[in-house]
C-alpha cells in the first residue's frame, strides 16, 4: 500500500493505436503533445514545456529559476524530492501544513515568510501526503500575496485531477505568477512513459525547454504519442479512478470505525490517506514490521517531513486493501 497512482490502464481497455516508432518524427510528435496540452489548459502553446515526468519538471524549474543567493518557501509535509531539490539550489523557509488546519497553509504564515524575500513558493495540490485540496479562492489568495512580492508559485498538481469533486483550477490559469506541474503517473497510471510537463509564463517555459533539451534531449516518440491519446481520454481515466476510490474509501471508513488507535483526515481525492499513529508507535519501525512480518508496504511519514504518521495508499484491489488494513492493526498490536 505504497503506490499512490492508478493501476496501469491497458487491461481496462486503454489500447491506443500508435504508428511504429520508426515512422514517428520526434519533433513533430512533441509539438503535437504540446499543442494538446495547450488545449487542455486553455493557454498558449508557448506556455507549455515538456519534461521527462513531473519530478523532472520540478527539478528543471527550480534549478533554472533559483540560485545560491535566493530563498524559497517549501511546504511541510511534502513530497520530499521537492524540498531536497530546492535545498540543493538555495536557502529554504518552511511553510507548515498542519492537521489542525486541515493541512491547509495559513495566509498569515505565508505573509510572514514572504517578507523574507522568497523568490518561489512550492506547494502540492492535492497535498502530498494528506490529499487535502486547495480551492480556487485559496489558491488565488496565495497567488495574489506572492505576486505583491514578485514571487512565483510552483504547484505540483500531479494529483489535482483526482479530486473527488470538481477539481481546483491549475495555478497557471489563476495568476500570471502561477507555475503548474503535472504528468501521466498518478491519474493515468502511465508512469512508465516518463512524460510530464510544466505550464506557466512563456519565459520560464522557454528556459525549462532549453534545459531539458540540453540534459535529456527529446522525449521517446512512442511515449509522447501515447500521451496524446491518454490526454484525449482524460475523462475516461478520471471516471476510472473515481470508481476505484468509491469502493476503497468505503472500506477505509469501515476500518477507521473499528480501529480507534489511528486518526486521519479523510482525503479530498486521490488514492491515499495520511494516518496519525498511536503514541509510542514509530512510523519507520512500524513500516519495517509491516514489511518484514506482514509483507505489507506503507510510506513512513518522516519521508514527507512528518513523523509518527504513515501514508497509506489504496490503489490496490478491495481484497488487498482489507487485508492490508488488517495487517496495520496487527502490526500496531506488536507495539503494545
Amino acid at each position: 500500500m505504497d503506490h499512490s497512482g492508478c493501476p496501469t490502464p491497458y487491461e481496462d481497455g486503454f489500447a491506443p493505436e500508435i504508428e511504429p516508432p520508426s515512422s514517428l518524427d520526434e519533433i513533430e510528435v512533441e509539438e503535437r503533445l504540446a499543442e494538446t496540452l495547450s488545449s487542455v489548459y486553455g493557454i498558449e502553446r508557448e506556455r507549455i514545456a515538456l519534461t521527462s515526468g513531473a519530478q523532472n519538471a520540478n527539478f528543471l524549474f527550480l534549478s533554472s529559476y533559483l540560485g545560491p543567493k535566493d530563498c524559497a518557501i517549501v511546504e511541510n509535509p511534502t513530497y520530499m524530492p521537492i524540498r531536497s531539490i530546492t535545498e540543493s539550489v538555495c536557502k529554504v523557509e518552511t511553510l507548515e501544513r498542519i492537521a489542525s488546519n486541515d493541512f491547509k497553509p495559513k495566509m498569515t504564515e505565508i505573509d510572514r515568510l514572504l517578507k523574507k524575500g522568497a523568490k518561489v513558493i512550492a506547494l502540492t495540490n492535492l497535498h502530498n501526503p494528506s490529499a487535502a485540496s486547495l480551492s480556487d479562492p485559496e489558491l488565488k489568495g496565495i497567488l495574489e500575496a506572492a505576486d505583491e512580492k514578485g514571487t512565483m508559485v510552483l504547484c505540483d498538481e500531479i494529483y489535482r485531477m483526482m479530486q473527488y469533486t470538481t477539481p481546483s483550477s491549475p495555478v497557471c490559469a489563476l495568476g500570471d505568477n502561477g507555475v503548474s506541474v503535472s504528468g501521466l503517473t498518478k491519474l493515468y497510471g502511465l508512469g512508465d512513459l516518463r512524460v510530464g510537463w510544466l505550464a506557466g509564463p512563456e519565459e520560464i517555459c522557454r528556459k525549462v525547454d532549453l534545459l531539458r533539451l540540453y540534459s535529456i534531449y527529446r522525449l521517446p516518440t512512442r511515449s509522447a504519442a501515447i500521451a496524446i491519446e491518454a490526454l484525449k481520454k482524460r475523462e475516461w481515466f478520471r471516471e476510472r479512478m473515481l470508481r476505484l476510490a468509491s469502493v476503497n474509501v468505503k472500506i477505509l471508513r469501515e476500518w477507521l470505525e473499528e480501529e480507534h488507535r489511528v486518526r486521519c483526515r479523510l482525503p479530498d481525492g486521490g488514492l491515499m490517506v495520511l494516518l496519525s499513529l498511536p503514541k509510542g508507535v514509530d512510523d519507520l519501525r512500524l513500516g519495517e514490521v509491516l514489511m518484514d512480518q506482514f509483507s505489507t508496504s506503507v510510506c513512513p511519514g518522516r519521508y514527507f517531513g512528518i513523523e509518527n504518521h504513515i501514508r497509506v495508499t489504496f490503489s490496490c484491489s478491495a481484497r488487498d486493501l482489507r487485508k492490508g488494513l488488517e495487517n496495520i492493526s496487527a502490526a500496531i498490536d506488536s507495539f503494545a
